[in-house]
Protein backbone atom coordinates (compact mmCIF):
# COMPACT_ATOMS: atom_id res chain seq x y z
CA UNK A 1 0.00 0.00 0.00
CA UNK A 2 1.75 3.08 -1.02
CA UNK A 3 1.51 6.53 1.81
CA UNK A 4 -0.10 9.33 1.01
CA UNK A 5 1.72 12.66 2.14
CA UNK A 6 -0.73 15.39 2.44
CA UNK A 7 2.31 17.49 3.11
CA UNK A 8 5.90 17.92 1.93
CA UNK A 9 8.64 16.52 3.39
CA UNK A 10 10.07 20.21 3.79
CA UNK A 11 6.52 20.98 6.12
CA UNK A 12 6.87 18.11 8.29
CA UNK A 13 10.27 18.98 8.92
CA UNK A 14 9.34 22.36 9.98
CA UNK A 15 6.21 21.45 11.93
CA UNK A 16 7.95 18.44 13.78
CA UNK A 17 11.38 20.79 14.84
CA UNK A 18 8.46 23.27 15.97
CA UNK A 19 6.61 20.84 18.08
CA UNK A 20 9.78 19.35 19.67
CA UNK A 21 11.42 22.91 20.18
CA UNK A 22 7.41 23.82 22.28
CA UNK A 23 8.07 20.66 24.58
CA UNK A 24 11.34 21.58 25.22
CA UNK A 25 10.82 25.25 25.86
CA UNK A 26 7.98 24.04 28.58
CA UNK A 27 10.49 21.53 30.04
CA UNK A 28 13.08 24.08 30.27
CA UNK A 29 10.28 26.83 31.47
CA UNK A 30 9.47 24.21 33.91
CA UNK A 31 12.84 23.85 35.53
CA UNK A 32 13.40 27.98 35.58
CA UNK A 33 10.30 28.07 37.29
CA UNK A 34 10.53 24.54 39.66
CA UNK A 35 13.72 24.09 39.90
CA UNK A 36 14.03 20.93 42.47
CA UNK A 37 11.14 19.84 41.31
CA UNK A 38 12.18 19.67 37.18
CA UNK A 39 16.13 19.03 37.78
CA UNK A 40 16.69 18.44 33.80
CA UNK A 41 18.91 20.57 32.53
CA UNK A 42 21.15 21.01 35.46
CA UNK A 43 21.62 24.28 37.08
CA UNK A 44 20.01 27.70 36.98
CA UNK A 45 22.29 29.00 34.57
CA UNK A 46 22.28 25.89 31.95
CA UNK A 47 18.43 25.88 31.92
CA UNK A 48 17.97 29.49 30.97
CA UNK A 49 20.80 29.71 28.46
CA UNK A 50 18.77 26.18 27.09
CA UNK A 51 15.87 27.66 27.40
CA UNK A 52 16.77 31.38 25.38
CA UNK A 53 18.32 29.27 22.75
CA UNK A 54 15.29 26.84 21.96
CA UNK A 55 13.47 30.10 21.90
CA UNK A 56 15.72 31.64 19.05
CA UNK A 57 15.66 28.71 17.19
CA UNK A 58 11.47 28.21 17.23
CA UNK A 59 11.76 32.03 16.06
CA UNK A 60 14.28 31.40 13.38
CA UNK A 61 12.36 28.14 12.27
CA UNK A 62 9.01 29.85 12.10
CA UNK A 63 10.68 33.00 9.94
CA UNK A 64 12.10 30.07 7.74
CA UNK A 65 8.28 28.73 7.77
CA UNK A 66 6.95 31.91 6.86
CA UNK A 67 9.71 32.21 4.00
CA UNK A 68 9.22 28.77 2.67
CA UNK A 69 5.28 29.59 2.21
CA UNK A 70 5.74 32.68 0.47
CA UNK A 71 8.48 32.38 -1.94
CA UNK A 72 6.40 28.65 -3.13
CA UNK A 73 3.70 30.61 -3.01
CA UNK A 74 1.83 27.23 -1.11
CA UNK A 75 0.31 30.63 1.34
CA UNK A 76 -2.14 31.03 -1.06
CA UNK A 77 -4.07 27.69 0.35
CA UNK A 78 -4.14 29.91 3.88
CA UNK A 79 -6.08 32.91 1.83
CA UNK A 80 -10.32 32.40 2.13
CA UNK A 81 -11.34 32.55 -1.45
CA UNK A 82 -14.20 35.54 -1.65
CA UNK A 83 -16.40 33.02 -4.07
CA UNK A 84 -18.96 31.51 -2.02
CA UNK A 85 -16.93 32.47 1.40
CA UNK A 86 -19.74 33.10 3.72
CA UNK A 87 -21.88 30.32 2.63
CA UNK A 88 -18.60 28.15 3.08
CA UNK A 89 -18.21 29.30 6.59
CA UNK A 90 -21.75 28.98 7.74
CA UNK A 91 -21.70 25.43 6.68
CA UNK A 92 -18.66 25.01 8.13
CA UNK A 93 -19.66 26.35 11.67
CA UNK A 94 -23.04 24.34 11.56
CA UNK A 95 -21.10 20.56 11.40
CA UNK A 96 -18.58 21.78 14.08
CA UNK A 97 -21.56 23.29 16.52
CA UNK A 98 -24.02 20.48 14.94
CA UNK A 99 -23.47 18.17 12.26
CA UNK A 100 -20.46 16.33 13.99
CA UNK A 101 -22.59 15.52 17.13
CA UNK A 102 -25.43 13.75 14.48
CA UNK A 103 -22.99 11.88 12.55
CA UNK A 104 -23.45 14.38 9.70
CA UNK A 105 -20.66 13.86 6.65
CA UNK A 106 -18.25 17.18 6.39
CA UNK A 107 -19.36 19.65 3.94
CA UNK A 108 -16.30 19.62 2.18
Amino acid sequence: MKRLYLYTLTERIWHWSQAIGIILLLLSGFQIRYPAQFPLFGEMGNAVRMHLFIAFCLLANAFLGLFYQLSTVKIRRYIPMPVDFMRGSFLQARHYLYGLFRGEPHPF
